[in-house]
């Protein structure tokens, strides 16, 4: 099973480090979205993505969203940070509204891990450290103790090809976390995986986001992910996705063995009402 996520940022961080490694910055900020809509058009006509939609996350929480396909889970995270803009209603990450603003706040992992090719494990990792202005160098030195922690230990020269899709999430997960943005918004994170791989990403993941806290949105199609490692989950209807139920997700218990959490009574009645508020 892949390696828990302890301390993945040091609690001490030289003086020149980029401000966003020092251990003053906040777990999270708050995200709120009021009356949310988007509409695209395409050739077949006006799409109507999300219509009315109203939520909010609060600092530090891990929010589970789930929903039909086509119902607009990935606009949604597009839309909260900053790459797109709703036709109408209002969005803040920390009190900012401003598309740029937003952005600034929001580190966003897409459903392909996009890792480059060219570059190793390691540079991979390290790529938003560079981008900081950190030295290539020195930022090796900084992330290569965190691929050993990630259980990648061995595989920091290796390219994205020679490594298995379980790794390839690690590397893009700790690059999004290397960012230093108080949001995460992960699309789809283990969706490419097989079944006892995504389990193992699964519990391997509730430990990285319980040692290293963020304000989280979580967009997957499996109930069972969203239930797991969420503290709350919001179900969409089909498009135009607008908010049909809430949950309670299981972030409490996200220090239990997952198997012992998913076979719970309370669990699985909280499956059984996802499943039927999709349906």
């Amino acid at each position: 099973m892949p390696a828990k996520g302890a301390d993945l940022i040091e609690t001490e961080a030289p003086e020149k480090e980029p401000r966003h490694l020092r251990a003053s910055e906040p777990p999270g900020v708050p995200v709120s979205l009021s009356g949310v809509s988007k509409s695209f058009a395409s050739r077949h006509g006006t799409v109507h993505a999300l219509e009315n939609l109203t939520l909010a996350c609060d600092p530090g929480e891990v929010l589970g969203v789930v929903g039909p396909s086509g119902c607009g889970k990935t606009t949604l995270l597009e839309l909260i940070c900053g790459l797109d803009s709703p036709d109408a209603g209002a969005i803040s990450v920390a009190g900012a509204e401003a598309d740029r603003e937003r952005l600034e706040r929001c580190a966003l992992m897409p459903q392909r891990d996009l890792l480059m090719p060219w570059r190793s494990a390691l540079d991979n990792a390290t790529l938003p450290l560079e981008l900081s202005g950190m030295r290539r160098a020195k930022a090796r030195e900084r992330v290569a103790p965190l691929l050993e922690r990630l259980g990648l230990e061995g595989f920091g020269s290796a390219r994205p090809q020679e490594l298995s899709g379980g790794m390839r999430q690690r590397v893009a997960f700790l690059r999004t976390l290397l960012a230093g943005k108080p949001v995460l918004l992960l699309d789809e994170p283990f969706a490419s995986l097989d079944t006892i791989t995504r389990a193992d990403m699964q519990e391997w993941l509730a430990g990285a986001l319980g040692d290293q806290p963020r304000t989280v949105v979580l967009v997957t199609h499996d109930v069972e992910e969203a239930l797991y490692l969420s503290d709350r989950v919001v179900v969409l209807s089909g498009r135009p996705g607008t908010v049909r139920t809430e949950l309670p997700g299981a972030g409490a218990d996200r220090s239990r063995p997952r198997r012992e959490t998913i076979t719970s009574h309370g669990f699985m009645a909280l499956r059984e009402r996802a499943l039927e508020a999709l349906a």
